[in-house]
């Protein structure tokens, strides 16, 4: 199999207590940061539905928890994108689309029929109202556990970077979001200024120019 640690990745079972099957064991230095009971699971429009569970998500991971032997256990970096949509052709009902990082383990080229490519996921909550905090839930998650592929070198003291990554991020994006004002306001100039006015009058010369020519031939 794969090395766990290499590249994120997603499992079919969650090791729960035994005390409860809906409370998952957690790793070291795992904590449980959002959980929504009756959330359900899909892995595109045309699947039928996995069924609804308890929606999870840790400092660590991404966790579905269903009835009996049905629950999924995402690594945070395998879910590449998500987002809140309420489009009923992506799906049925109001719910958060996850974008699944498979491009290895989605499936063996041998035996493409018998093997499905979940390359996507839908996780409807019972109500609407619940959506903004799956995706805050699951944006604070990506933030926090950047892909080790990207950042291997770095790992140790997770704390401290994450947080410096936080800090550098908003910098970095307000400096691109100040190069893009500037940017975005240079065609404003040339509008207004002379340069569109002294092609317009060089295009009439040269048109009458060729009238011209046209004449004396």
């Amino acid at each position: 199999g794969t090395m766990m640690n290499e590249r994120p990745g997603m499992r079919r079972y969650v090791p729960c207590t035994a005390e409860d099957d809906q409370v998952p064991e957690l790793w070291e230095d795992e904590t449980i940061d959002y959980e929504l009971n009756d959330v359900e699971l899909s892995f595109g429009g045309a699947k039928p539905v996995i069924g609804s569970g308890k929606f999870i998500v840790t400092s660590k991971r991404v966790l579905w928890l269903g009835v009996g032997e049905s629950a999924y256990d995402f690594d945070v970096p395998y879910i590449a994108l998500h987002a809140i949509t309420r489009d009923p052709d992506s799906y049925p009902k109001p719910c958060i689309y996850c974008q699944l990082d498979c491009e290895e383990d989605c499936g063996d080229d041998s035996d493409e029929e018998e093997t499905e490519v979940l390359d996507e996921m839908f996780l409807a909550p019972s109500s609407e109202e619940h959506l903004q905090a799956m995706f805050n839930a699951l944006s604070a998650a990506a933030l926090n556990n950047p892909d080790p592929l990207e950042d291997w070198e770095q790992e140790g003291d997770d704390e401290l970077i994450y947080n410096t990554d936080e800090v550098e991020l908003g910098a970095e994006q307000a400096r691109t979001l100040d190069h893009l004002d500037s940017v975005f306001n240079i065609p404003e100039c040339y509008a207004q200024g002379e340069g569109e006015e002294d092609c317009g009058e060089e295009d009439c010369e040269e048109g009458e120019g060729d009238q011209a020519r046209d004449n004396a031939n």
